[in-house]
């Protein structure tokens, strides 16, 4: 039999089957291959010896030997293409977005090859909405945290070429690090202040931003220094072993203030919470307040008897400078013992002062008082104190004596007084006086300067004064207090002495019974009488309180005091006893006044 072939209707010459083909059971041709696109068409009868010829067999194939283009595959999830998806990639949702992107000959038809995690997803065949969208979305379930989902995807097109595969991945790590700790370690008793002392002369200050036990190399250190973003720092290895990154940044001027904020990014883009911290520089302490002992009045470092009274407490008055402010710390020792601290109020600064009334010291202690003040950043102004002795015991009396008075009758006669034109007066001195004190002297009510105790004076026990002596009949007044440095005054000492240098005019003195004074006392006269009467006449300047001092034939008599009524009658008259037969009767008479001086002889 002959096989009638046309080859892409072209006739081939027949060829005439053998026994070996009747026995394979075909015959083999190897047409040319068509070009790329070409079809290949092969038609075939069999004509048996009789001319008999068969119904025609036939099959056609078209050349596709190109393979559609690689497709790309994005897991859109993860939305930064970092190769990890964090928490606000993620967000709730349990499942992820993976988008195939389609090459420009893809065509519906073709087949789209995905595996998820290496499995194999059913086939699936691209529409035609499929490609004018050009690309196909799948959501597959989202990875477990820690781990990843990778994505991998090839087109077969209708021919059976398939293309190179695409692929991507990612890792879920939605869990963000921990915070971080922020310490400006220069505010080192961490008050919020950064205060003289804890800045110095550094123009820089430190910052430890403490690392959470879950940073690792290669996260990320975000910082803000006082609301600026600072440049993302990567941590280091010895960073993480150290457990802390420094920090020293400019230190903010007088006032200002320094705010460091940090967070820490993981790779996977998941931040911490934020830590931060805040200081203002404050390195001005304020101004030293003032400490008066209010009780020592004058303010001479002594409490005397008159400015301590009898109060048990001492008034302490400390003054608080302009730029104290309510909230500051007044700190205070009493006699070398700290007192608690006491934060200043409004209403003490609106007062200026505050007032203290410690226990007064025992007598001849010491009260001291010291103060400072520390404002709320830690600075503490420089010191101020006062002192005060308490000494409220006063001396003793001192003595008063007018010496020209000798006889200290409260009168300075003729004798006494003789020419001089001042008088002497002794001060004695008390036991317990003593160099630095001062005696007061009032003369005739007129106080003197005081006058300052010598150690000499101590010694010699008195201070002699030299006044001038007073007029006739003027009266010297002398008192003295002695006051010692404590402002203690002594009781007073005094004396006075009338300046009377003025003798009385002499009496007279007429012996009565001598009747007609021819110094002879005859028969008549004296009669039986065995007493004669001396009439003593008082002279017009004699006073009562006078003496009247009469002698009888040379013997003196008792003094006789006149009385206002012997001034009145201007006369004193005696009996004494008459003398014998030829005897003489003698009588002298003088008057003496209270100041001691005595008038001339009446005989």
């Amino acid at each position: 039999d002959t096989l009638n072939v046309t080859i892409n209707g072209t006739a081939q010459p027949g060829h005439v089957l053998t026994a070996a083909e009747i026995t394979a059971g075909q015959v083999v041709l190897t047409p040319t291959a068509p070009a790329e696109g070409g079809t290949l068409t092969v038609a075939a009868t069999i004509t048996d010896p009789a001319g008999n010829t068969s119904a025609q067999g036939s099959d056609s194939a078209k050349l596709d030997t190109t393979a559609p283009s690689v497709p790309t595959v994005v897991i859109a999830t993860d939305a930064n293409n970092d190769g990890f998806i964090n928490k606000a990639e993620q967000g709730s949702a349990t499942t992820d977005t993976v988008n195939i992107g389609l090459p420009a000959d893809a065509k519906a038809g073709d087949t789209l090859n995905v595996t998820i995690n290496g499995t194999a997803q059913p086939g699936h065949v691209l529409t035609a909405a499929e490609i004018t969208a050009g690309q196909v979305v799948l959501t597959p379930n989202a990875p477990a945290e820690g781990g990843t989902l990778t994505v991998a995807a090839t087109i077969t097109d209708v021919a059976g070429n398939t293309s190179a595969s695409a692929s991507d991945s990612a890792v879920r790590d939605t869990t963000a690090p921990s915070a971080p700790t922020v310490v400006i370690a220069t505010d080192a008793n961490n008050d919020g202040f950064i205060n003289k002392a804890e800045q110095g002369s550094a123009t820089t200050d430190t910052v430890n931003i403490g690392l959470p036990s879950d940073a690792k190399a290669g996260d990320t250190l975000n910082v803000t220094i006082n609301g600026t973003a600072q440049p993302g720092h990567v941590l280091t290895a010895a960073e993480i072993s150290a457990g802390q990154v420094v920090l020293t940044p400019t230190a903010p001027a007088e006032g200002g203030t320094l705010t460091v904020a940090a967070t820490i990014t993981d790779p996977a883009g998941n931040t911490s919470a934020s830590a931060s911290d805040s200081a203002v520089r404050d390195t001005t302490a304020p101004s030293a307040p003032t400490v008066v002992i209010a009780t020592d009045a004058n303010n001479d470092g002594f409490i005397n008897k008159a400015e301590q009274g009898s109060a048990t407490t001492d008034t302490v008055n400390i003054g608080l400078p302009a730029d104290a402010k309510a909230g500051d710390t007044l700190n205070v020792t009493i006699n070398g013992v700290a007192q608690a601290g006491h934060v200043l109020t409004a209403a003490e600064i609106t007062a200026g002062q505050v007032v203290l009334t410690p226990a007064a010291p025992a007598e001849g202690g010491t009260l001291t008082v010291a103060a400072t003040i520390t404002d709320v950043a830690g600075n503490t102004s420089a010191s101020a104190s006062d002192s005060a002795v308490r000494d409220t015991t006063a001396p003793s009396a001192p003595t008063v004596v007018i010496a020209t008075d000798a006889n200290n009758d409260g009168f300075i006669n003729k004798a006494e007084q003789g020419s001089a034109t001042t008088d002497t007066v002794n001060i004695g001195l008390p036991a317990d006086a003593k160099a630095g004190d001062t005696l007061n002297v009032t003369l005739n009510g007129v106080a003197q300067p005081g006058h300052v105790l010598t150690a000499a004076e101590i010694t010699a026990g008195q201070v002699v004064l030299t006044p001038t002596a007073p007029a006739e009949g003027g009266t010297l007044t002398v008192a003295a207090t002695i006051t010692d440095v404590a402002g203690n005054t002594s009781a007073q000492g005094s004396d006075s002495a009338k300046l009377d240098t003025t003798a009385p005019s002499a009496p007279t003195v007429v012996i009565a019974t001598d009747a007609n004074n021819d110094g002879f006392i005859n028969k008549a006269e004296q009669g039986s009488a065995t007493t004669d009467t001396v009439n003593i006449g008082l002279p017009a300047d004699a006073k009562a309180g006078d003496t009247l001092n009469v002698t009888l034939n040379g013997v003196a008599q008792p003094g006789h005091v006149l009385t206002a009524a012997e001034i009145t009658a201007g006369q004193v008259v005696l009996t004494p006893a008459a003398p014998a037969e030829g005897g003489t009767l003698t009588v002298a008479a003088t008057i003496t006044d209270p100041a001691g001086n005595t008038s001339a002889q009446g005989s």
